[in-house]
């Protein structure tokens, strides 16, 4: 078998796609058992590269397995032997074999759980993202881009679960009655929809840090006042810019991230924002049990019937972990250094020795201006900034009323900042 490099990795277009799906109902008998449209597509252009690769058809394939022996699974080993020998790449042949797997699997001719066997190896670390790069990646979005980007950064619900979401998702906890963190629930169904598959009995219960309530808010405000939208329990929680208003699909998803990476410099992806959530919750020593409900993994084995904990004592868990996944939150160190150089900056105002030049710009970098007598202010205001400090379930009112985080204490405090 002669397995040609360029033959494989070529761009199929869509056309020929359809057609290569139509004119075979094998293959369509296949595609009706696989719920996500991306997958369908990846899937039946992986199978057209195979079967142009080899010279059989879909039918000729099941044909081959349906007259017993190993021949089918000795053509997919030698088929994955030869490509890597042609040095195509590894990801594409493990695509290949996943998709090839699963076409016989769901026309009922299924391959030995031996053939075809090929580690995804990666060559590329993950991204874990850190609050300040996240700060960075979020700076000068729009605002519906900025909350969405908030929201998996707080929530850790995967870009496949966004379509599903209403605006009755929130509602409750942050429309009706605000409680803080708000409590944002999905059953299975909503779970990539596929519940009825891997996810068949998984729920994910996450929650909002008061940074993402507090931008969802002003997101849901610009929609009602500027798109003229009466925004209902059934209104799609992240919607389209042009009517009419329609749910974010997985492709817009990824396009805005894409666009913030390229208007930042800092490359990000929605999945990305899962392990943002996960380390942060970890460096908050949450247990990990508790963390894969946040996250919607699966409790395996004997912990399963042992690890349920109700609402509450996640809410009460999440709450504690909130400023290490809070973007709006300073963190401590930040505080300390201000609060250090605004008293070095003063003694040497009232001193009368001038600030060096690397004072200066840490002033700057931390939005500090010092007048002749020392009085503090922020950049772009003529008086100085009224803080307080409240308690956390008065938070998403302040929030509303135009405050914002400057700090949550571990007492169950928050320092917060006059917008």
């Amino acid at each position: 078998m002669n397995v040609n490099k360029e033959n494989v990795s070529k761009r199929r277009t869509k056309a020929r796609v359809e057609a290569f799906v139509d004119a075979h109902s094998h293959v369509q008998r296949w595609l009706r058992k696989i719920p996500s449209p991306l997958t369908k597509k990846e899937y039946a252009r992986d199978l057209m590269r195979y079967v142009e690769a080899i010279g059989l058809s879909p039918p000729e394939l099941i044909a081959l397995k349906e007259k017993g022996g190993h021949e089918a699974e000795d053509l997919l080993d030698e088929f994955i032997e030869k490509a890597e020998e042609a040095e195509i790449g590894n990801a594409r042949i493990w695509s290949l074999s996943r998709a090839i797997k699963s076409f016989y699997k769901w026309n009922y001719a299924d391959l030995s759980r031996g053939a075809g066997k090929k580690t995804l190896i990666k060559k590329k670390p993950y991204r874990t993202p850190e609050k300040e790069t996240l700060i960075k990646f979020i700076d000068g979005a729009s605002l519906r881009d900025k909350a969405l980007i908030q929201f998996l950064a707080a929530t850790g619900i995967s870009e496949g679960s966004v379509p599903h979401l209403k605006w009755s998702h929130v509602w409750q906890d942050l429309i009706e009655k605000p409680v803080n963190p708000p409590h944002i629930g999905l059953a299975s169904i909503e779970i990539k929809g596929r519940g009825a598959q891997r996810y068949a009995g998984v729920e994910q219960h996450t929650f909002l840090t008061p940074t993402a309530a507090e931008a969802l808010i002003k997101y849901k405000e610009w929609r009602e006042r500027v798109k003229g939208e009466k925004i209902t329990p059934e209104s799609p929680l992240f919607a389209t810019t042009k009517k009419p208003l329609t749910s974010l699909s997985i492709p817009m998803i990824r396009q805005i991230f894409n666009k913030a990476s390229k208007r930042t410099n800092v490359k990000f992806s929605p999945h990305d924002m899962r392990r943002y959530v996960q380390t942060q919750l970890e460096f908050a020593r949450m247990q990990p049990n508790w963390i894969k409900k946040i996250l919607r993994h699966k409790v395996k084995g004997e912990e399963d019937p042992y690890s349920r904990p109700k609402i509450e004592q996640l809410r009460s868990a999440y709450r504690e972990a909130t400023p290490y996944l809070d973007l709006g939150v300073t963190p401590l160190i930040e505080l300390e250094k201000r609060q250090h150089l605004v008293e070095t900056l003063g003694q040497k105002n009232r001193d009368g020795i001038p600030w060096t030049e690397e004072e200066r710009k840490s002033a700057i970098q931390l939005g500090i201006v010092l007048r002749e007598t020392g009085r503090t202010r922020t950049n772009g205001g003529n008086d100085c900034s009224e803080y307080k400090e409240i308690d956390e379930g008065d938070l998403l009112s302040h929030l509303q009323d135009g405050w914002r985080i400057v700090h949550a204490n571990s007492n169950g405090k928050v320092i917060i900042q006059r917008g």
